[in-house]
Formats: structure tokens, C-alpha cells, sequence
């Protein structure tokens, strides 16, 4: 071996003699040289010897492999008492070329202290090169990780893009960081994109890869996905953990088939691993997308499981296992809250809306506004709650609740959030059909065009609900043509039915025939609504004709009439004075059902009393009254209105008494209704 470099001192190898022979050669020369040219050659040759193995790192600098020292270096073909004066370049082979030159095989020496020292630098740097980057690399990880956490995934993925700048490649936990916030942000595409990417770069990917694309798909549009990415995993050779499983039951969960939940939750437990608490929630979960009859039972053994596992349920767990429950077993779903409120778990967002939902459901609106107030008081996300909101809004259709109650939480809502959407302006104009406030419900639809909010078909519908009933035909039309051209709104059989009714009602005979052409023409099935707008339409306008063509239509295309088509064709009949045909449409009414109403006997009572045959009319209400069905104030008023025209005033006067008794037990809204069918039936005064 060489010495070190820096020793002071000549160490000599096992295995390179020449040092010592050029010694050993000096001095013999010296001994029996004799003349003082000798011994001046040999004190030189061994003080050159000492020089060169002392300073190895200038020993280089003549240019050759050798350097300065093959100067004196013994010649191959002279004795040892004759030293060459020559260079080794012109008088000698040089050590590094002379095997090559001169075509003779040689032994390959030592490598050269400089050689040796390079290699070893190199090695060196390399390693700090890459302790660098791995470095470099997991803070990047940290910097990943914590934007994922504060979901923020687009700042996250801009750090891959600093990376490429730097010119730093991303290893595998890099990729896998990314692949989690993708998954946290709920971008599935994305993580795939970076999986691809990151085989592509030689980056092998591990069982926290695995996972996070596993889990990014149960979160994404896709969750069928994650059973591709299973197998694979499981063709690379790497083993399933708790993660894995949870993942996967997770994805499936959100999938088309929840039921396959329980078959990775069956191969963990014959894997012998152990659920947490995320397992069992996930499962839950599973069971409240299920359709199966059991699901809230089989949720409810999974919590009985987890109490004997030791495990203790958290918000998402009682929030997934109350999502199971709410259609089934309301009540359990108030007892669950209560137990969730004596553990100190504060419920989600989503948990709140549920429970609003259940309380809604079974008709407990003021415990409802109770748990809305203490999702309010929780504050943070609960506070902007957008689907409890919601539920509350509908909630307000119940009990005591009012509608006033509900517009003021929609006034709440547009002034402190969170922003109403379709499902809430649609819902409160739900609420404004039930309650008779058309005009409110045109509000609200103003107010729902103004915001900005997706205007679907459903609301358009209620708008024109409310048009019909406030008989505001140009309006109606207006928004039919809005709803078409600016909203690319496709119209429904329900759209095409308020629009003919508000026509019947305007008598715009003609507009109404148009619209079921239109309706026809686009291929739209007209339901029972349709035919029964049509028909009312058609006897408004007193064509009787088109309306017995439309009836015939209604049963010829396998659409079964109800009291509403009868009595709208029997006042048909009414206008056109034709009460032999009132009875004929009556008595099929009796045969085919459904059984005449209080309303068809009034129709036929109406039809009759206009032909001038009160005692006809007296005859079916008499009938009416053997059968057990209760008259109405508009019976009454009929009835009184035909004793009068025949001349049987104390009659006339029992009927009027009746017809004040029966306002009484009338709301305001149905009294307006009365007195409006009143004026347009018996015009004249009594």
C-alpha cells in the first residue's frame, strides 16, 4: 500500500518493491561505482525516490503518468549499474501506455494514490448529493402535508412545479404527499394523472400510495376505480393494512353497489385485522346509501359491535349511523342526538341536518327549532349550515310553524348566509303553494332570478302555479317563453298543464288547444293533470265538443279519469245547459268510478237548476244527502239561487241560513274561493 499523504516519513508496500530496489541499486553503486560521478548519481536517485513517495501529489507534473521520477528510472534493457539520462518519452515505455504500445500483456498494477482518492471523493458527493435531495424532498412533503390538511390541494400541487423549476425530481413520498392532498381535495383525476407520472419517473409507489389513490377515488366521481387500483397493489406483492380496508370500504360505500362494502369488510376480518373507529363509520355509511330494507338494523349492529370492541363512536360514525336511521327509526334518531350531546361530540353539519330532517319527519318542528338553535350557538361550519337550513325551511310546513317563519329564514339567509340555492327558494315556494300566497311565491321567484342562483324547471313550475292561480295569463306565457329561450329549459307535463289551466281560466280557448298540439308535437305524455286542464279549459270556452274528444282521447290512451275530469266535464255540460248529458257522464261516473263527490252532485245540482227544473235539482240533493256526503256553501248557494228562480222563496231562505252556517267553518281563503265561483256561476243577483 502507499503511505498517506502528508507522512514524513518513506513506507514501503508489501507489494512494491521498486522503491527499496532503487535504494539498494544506489548504494551498490555508490560501494562499487568508484568515481564520484556515481556517487553523486546514486545520492540523487535515492533523494528523488524519497521526494516522490513523500509528496505524491506534485509527483505528476512532467506531464506523463509517471511524472519527473521515471527520469532517473532503471532502463529495461541496461544492467543495474547503467542508468538512462533520458526522459521516459524518449528513452523508456511509459507506465500507463507501455502495455498497449508495445502489443505485450502485463498485470494490472495497484490504482494510483490519485485515482484512489477521486473515486473516493466521488462516492462521497454523491452521497451528500443525495442526502440533499431527500432532504430537499421531505420538506417538500412537509410543506404538501400541511396544505392538504388546511385543504388547500391547488397550492400543494403548485409545489410540484417548484420542484421542476429547481430542478429537484420528486421521489416517492413526494408523489404519495400529492396523491393525498389530491385525495383530500377531492380531485380523483388528478391523483391518477400523478400516479402515472410518478411510474413514469421510476418512482416505485408503496402501500401509502396505494392507499391515498384507493381513498381518492371513494371521494371522486368514480369510485368503481379503486378496485383497479387493488389489484394492482395486490400484484405488486404489498400487503393490505387497516387503511387499505377502510379505503376500500369507503370507495365502495359511494359506489352504485354499497352492498361490496361488506365484502372487504368480511376479507379484513379473515385477514385477522382489526377495524377502528373510521372502519365502522365508513360502513355505516355504506349501510344509509343502501337500499336495503335492514340497513338501519345492520348500521345499529355495527354500533352494538363497536360498544364491545371498545371503540368509541365519533361525530362521523353518529352522524353515518343517524343517516341509516332517519327513514326507519326517527325516534332513534332523536335518541342517538341525545346520547351523542351526554358524550360532549359536537355533531357536523351534515349530522345537524339530518337530525333536523328526522324531527321534521315526524311531525316534531318545535324540537327542531331547538337543535337549529344549538347548531347556530356551535358556531364555526354548523353556523353556515346550508342543508339545515334547508331542512328547517322545511320544517316550517308542519306544526306550528308558519310560512312567514320560513320567508324569514330565507330573509336570513340572503342577508347573512349561507347563500340560498334552487333547493331553498324551491322549497319556500312549496310553502307558499300550501299556503294560498301566490303572490309571495312570485317574489320569492324574482328573488331567486336576482341572486344568481341555477333557475331549474321545478322552481319555473311553481312560478307558474302561482301565475295560474292569480289568473295572470300574459305573465305565465312570459316566463314559458323565458324559461325555453334564456334558461334552456326543457317544459314537463306539469308545465304544459298550469299553462293550459291558467288559459281555461283566462278563457283563452284557442292558446290552451295550441299548447296540448305543442305538447303532443314534442312528444310529451299528457298525465291526468294535462287532460283535466284541457277539459276544463275546453268547457270554460263552452266546447263542449273538443272537451268529450279530449275525454275520449284521456281513455283511449289508458289514462283513468278521476272527480276532477266528471265534474269539470258536468259543468261543462252546466254552461251549455245540457243536463241529459250531465246525467249520462254522472251515471258513468257511479258505474266505472270513482264515486261522485260533493262537487260532481253540485255540478249535476247546478246543470239541473239552470234548465229551469229546480225540483231535479232538489231530487239529486237529496240523494246526495241519503248517500252521507256533507253539502258545501257553494251546494247551498246553488240550491237556494234555483228555489228562488222557481218561485219557492221560503226554500230559498233554509239554503241561504245553510249556506252562512257552512262559511263559518270556512277559512278566509276558501270563503274568497266560494264567493268567486258564486259570481261567475249565478251572475244575476237573487
Amino acid at each position: 500500500m502507499p503511505h498517506s499523504v502528508g507522512t514524513p516519513a518513506l513506507a514501503f508496500s508489501g507489494t512494491d518493491w521498486r522503491p527499496a530496489l532503487t535504494v539498494v541499486a544506489a548504494v551498490l553503486l555508490a560501494l562499487f561505482g568508484g568515481g564520484n560521478f556515481e556517487v553523486a548519481v546514486a545520492i540523487l536517485a535515492v533523494a528523488r525516490t524519497a521526494w516522490v513517495h513523500t509528496h505524491p501529489g506534485k509527483a505528476g507534473k512532467g506531464g506523463g503518468k509517471a511524472g519527473k521520477m521515471a527520469l532517473y528510472q532503471p532502463s529495461a534493457t541496461q544492467g543495474p549499474k547503467s542508468f538512462s539520462r533520458h526522459p521516459s518519452g524518449k528513452g523508456t515505455v511509459d507506465a500507463g501506455k507501455g502495455a498497449l504500445q508495445s502489443g505485450r500483456s502485463q498485470e494490472p498494477g495497484p490504482p494510483s494514490p490519485t485515482a484512489g482518492a477521486k473515486v473516493q471523493a466521488e462516492s462521497r458527493e454523491s452521497r451528500q448529493a443525495d442526502s440533499r435531495r431527500q432532504a430537499i424532498c421531505q420538506g417538500y412533503v412537509r410543506t404538501i402535508t400541511e396544505h392538504a390538511k388546511n385543504k388547500r390541494c391547488g397550492e400543494a400541487l403548485e409545489l410540484l412545479d417548484d420542484m421542476r423549476r429547481r430542478s429537484v425530481p420528486a421521489n416517492t413520498s413526494v408523489y404519495t404527499a400529492l396523491i393525498s392532498a389530491c385525495d383530500k381535495g377531492k380531485q380523483q383525476e388528478r391523483a391518477f394523472e400523478l400516479f402515472d407520472e410518478m411510474k413514469a419517473q421510476q418512482c416505485t409507489p408503496n402501500a401509502v400510495t396505494y392507499n391515498s389513490l384507493i381513498s381518492a377515488c371513494g371521494r371522486g366521481s368514480r369510485p368503481e376505480r379503486a378496485l383497479e387500483v387493488w389489484e394492482e397493489m395486490r400484484s405488486n406483492g404489498l400487503a393490505p393494512t387497516v387503511v387499505t380496508y377502510t379505503s376500500l370500504i369507503g370507495a365502495m360505500g359511494q359506489s352504485q353497489h354499497p352492498e361490496k362494502a361488506w365484502e372487504f369488510y368480511e376479507a379484513m376480518q379473515a385477514s385477522r385485522i382489526e377495524p377502528n373507529h373510521i372502519t365502522f363509520g365508513k360502513l355505516m355509511h355504506a349501510c344509509s346509501r343502501s337500499q336495503s330494507v335492514d340497513k338501519a338494523d345492520m348500521a345499529l349492529g355495527l354500533y352494538k359491535d363497536m360498544g364491545e370492541r371498545g371503540i368509541q363512536a365519533d361525530s362521523y360514525t353518529f352522524g353515518a349511523l343517524i343517516g341509516a336511521c332517519k327513514d326507519k327509526y326517527p325516534q332513534k334518531v332523536m335518541e342517538l342526538y341525545s346520547e351523542m350531546r351526554r358524550l360532549g361530540i359536537a355533531p357536523d353539519a351534515g349530522t345537524y341536518s339530518t337530525v333536523i330532517s328526522a324531527c321534521d319527519r315526524s311531525a316534531q318542528t318545535g324540537r327542531a327549532s331547538q337543535i337549529f338553535s344549538s347548531m347556530k350557538e356551535q358556531g364555526g361550519q354548523c353556523q353556515s349550515n346550508l342543508g339545515a337550513y334547508n331542512a328547517m325551511i322545511n320544517a316550517c310546513g308542519r306544526g306550528d310553524k308558519t310560512l312567514d317563519e320560513a320567508l324569514a329564514l330565507l330573509k336570513e339567509m340572503q342577508t347573512k348566509g349561507p347563500a340560498p340555492d334552487a333547493v331553498t327558494y324551491s322549497t319556500v315556494m312549496k310553502l307558499c303553494e300550501r299556503a294560498r300566497r301566490p303572490g309571495d311565491a312570485l317574489q320569492v321567484f324574482d328573488a331567486m332570478c336576482r341572486s344568481g342562483c341555477a333557475v331549474d324547471r321545478i322552481c319555473c313550475n311553481w312560478a307558474l302555479s302561482a301565475c295560474e292561480q292569480l289568473r295572470q295569463v300574459e305573465r305565465a306565457l312570459a316566463l314559458f317563453d323565458y324559461m325555453k329561450k334564456s334558461l334552456a329549459l326543457e317544459p314537463d307535463a306539469s308545465t304544459y298543464g298550469l299553462l293550459i289551466s291558467v288559459c281555461g281560466k283566462c278563457k283563452w280557448g284557442n292558446k290552451a288547444a295550441e299548447l296540448f298540439q305543442e305538447l303532443q308535437d314534442n312528444k310529451v305524455a299528457p298525465t291526468r293533470f294535462v287532460y283535466n286542464a284541457m277539459i276544463g279549459a275546453c268547457g270554460n270556452v263552452k266546447r263542449m265538443g273538443m272537451a268529450l274528444d279530449t275525454f275520449r282521447m284521456m281513455k283511449e290512451g289508458g289514462v283513468a279519469p278521476d272527480a276532477i275530469t266528471f265534474s269539470s266535464l258536468i259543468s261543462g255540460c252546466e254552461k251549455r245547459t245540457w243536463p241529459e248529458r250531465a246525467t249520462e257522464l254522472f251515471s258513468e261516473m257511479e258505474e266505472t268510478g270513482p264515486a261522485p263527490d260533493v262537487k260532481a252532485y253540485t255540478a249535476l245540482m247546478s246543470c239541473w237548476a239552470k234548465s229551469k227544473e229546480p225540483e231535479k235539482a232538489l231530487e239529486v240533493y237529496r240523494e246526495m244527502i241519503g248517500k252521507g256526503i256533507e253539502a258545501n256553501a257553494i251546494t247551498y248557494s246553488t240550491l237556494a239561487w234555483a228555489c228562488e228562480k222557481s218561485g219557492q222563496p221560503s226554500m230559498a231562505k233554509q239554503f241561504n241560513l245553510k249556506e252562512v252556517e257552512s262559511l263559518h267553518r270556512c277559512s278566509a281563503t276558501d270563503i274568497r274561493t266560494i264567493r268567486q265561483h258564486t259570481q261567475k256561476r249565478f251572475p244575476v243577483g237573487r
